[in-house]
């Protein structure tokens, strides 16, 4: 290599392949930059897509286990009242029978029987005012 003074052109045109490589290389990162963006952007839609989705489910899920809390409530109420109903008449009658059996009379075991529907009429009216003030 010789120490020739570089012509001007010939440093100009060097200076030009320079930035123009600069630029090729500014803008070759400017396109990976706008391609991450964008899938960056996408990606943030499919975890808001996924977080809204998520959150409806569970909101349904609170929503039917509400309701099924309710039902059964509502059930056992009511299974407590057809056993009240149905338990007391019958109370009342064994033990008018076996009143009727230790002092040989007959009447006993009816009287019994109507005092325990009366009974159990009051105790179903008691059970459903308090299930009434619960709710």
């Amino acid at each position: 290599m010789t120490d020739e003074p570089k012509d001007t052109f010939e440093e100009g045109l060097e200076t030009l392949r320079e930035q123009a490589e600069a630029l090729r290389l500014e803008s070759e990162g400017d396109r990976i930059d706008s391609e991450f963006q964008e899938r960056l952007k996408k990606l943030e839609d499919r975890a808001d897509s996924a977080q809204a989705e998520r959150q409806a489910k569970q909101k349904e899920l609170e929503t039917r286990q509400k309701s099924e809390r309710t039902s059964t409530l509502g059930l056992g109420v009511g299974l407590s009242v057809a056993y009240v109903i149905i338990g007391m008449p019958i109370a009342g009658w064994a033990i008018g029978l076996l009143i009727d059996k230790q002092t040989g009379g007959v009447m006993a075991n009816g009287i019994g029987m109507l005092i325990g529907a009366v009974l159990g009429i009051v105790a179903v009216v008691m059970i459903l005012n308090k299930h009434q003030n619960k709710y």
